[in-house]
């Protein structure tokens, strides 16, 4: 479904969606991704994505893609307590402490960090391998 369609759906049509590739659109602002509540999947892959707010309520989601963005503050993810798979590689994070409560997360995929990795993804709770 291309992306002038999806930002048409009711909040009816959005809530049968669970799965949506936005990658390479260009995108800078999400805010329409907020009546799909339904989301188990979503790609945002490659934008010029600041701002996640819009990702917040999107509780479903089990696997997110946001690798390739200018993304700093991750705090919007907190509660996104169904993650298993997320990739934050190619961003400018600061802190990834907002990941701490995401017990199910079984994939992390980082690297450009200005932070210590080892360090805080142990603090996190992920086992190094």
């Amino acid at each position: 479904m291309n992306l002038s369609k999806l930002k048409s759906l009711s909040k009816e049509e959005a809530l049968k969606v669970t799965y949506i590739d936005l990658s390479n659109e260009g995108l800078q602002d999400i805010s329409f991704l907020a009546k799909f509540k339904n989301l188990e999947r979503l790609s945002l892959r490659n934008n010029n994505l600041q701002d996640i707010m819009p990702l917040k309520g999107l509780v479903k989601l089990e696997w997110l893609d946001l690798s390739i963005n200018n993304l700093q503050d991750i705090k919007p993810l907190k509660g996104l307590v169904k993650l298993e798979w997320l990739s934050l590689r190619n961003n400018n994070l600061k802190d990834i402490m907002p990941l701490k409560g995401l017990v199910k997360l079984e994939w992390l995929y980082l690297d450009k960090w200005r932070f210590t990795l080892k360090e805080d993804v142990l603090q996190i709770g992920c086992k190094e391998k």
